[in-house]
């Protein structure tokens, strides 16, 4: 014996490190590509439900009475998108945040005003008054949106 023999080797060798730093590694692609799947996909829900009623044969319901104009304004990137939107009177626009930060929609001289809404809230409003109606979000004020109302067509 020459005196080495009592010595122990380090629990990790490098060759050891270098395959828990690659577990580690694939590990963590693995739990993002977990996440990413688990994302929200858009849902097809009128052609799903016109699928499901053609081949059971059920026919659609006849509308209740005039169809309500409904609009959709998506805050993404820091922005709203789309900026300008044209309704009509008795229309309702949804504004939905899809950033990660929350923003509001506030009306220039008016009393309309979302509260600050957070990844994947909606806030809505129905326009009875024929106008351009300028907005912004207060926390971003940079980011500015219009919806110009017109007189309902008869």
């Amino acid at each position: 014996m020459d005196g080495n023999d009592n010595k122990k080797l380090p629990v990790f060798s490098v060759n050891h490190k270098s395959k828990a730093v690659f577990l580690l590694m694939a590990l963590s692609v693995m739990a993002w590509f977990i996440v990413g799947c688990g994302a929200r996909m858009p849902m097809h829900n009128g052609a799903m439900r016109e699928h499901h009623n053609a081949i059971h044969g059920k026919s659609p319901a006849p509308p209740a009475g005039p169809a309500v104009e409904t609009l959709s304004v998506a805050i993404e990137a820091f922005a709203f998108q789309p900026r300008i939107i044209k309704v009509h009177t008795g229309a309702t626009v949804t504004w939905t945040n899809r950033d990660a930060v929350p923003h509001t929609v506030t009306f220039k001289n008016s009393e309309f005003k979302s509260a600050l809404l957070t990844q994947h809230e909606s806030w809505g409003h129905t326009f009875m008054q024929v106008g351009n109606y300028s907005y912004f979000c207060e926390p971003h004020p940079w980011m500015t949106g219009q919806v110009i109302v017109e007189a309902t067509k008869d």
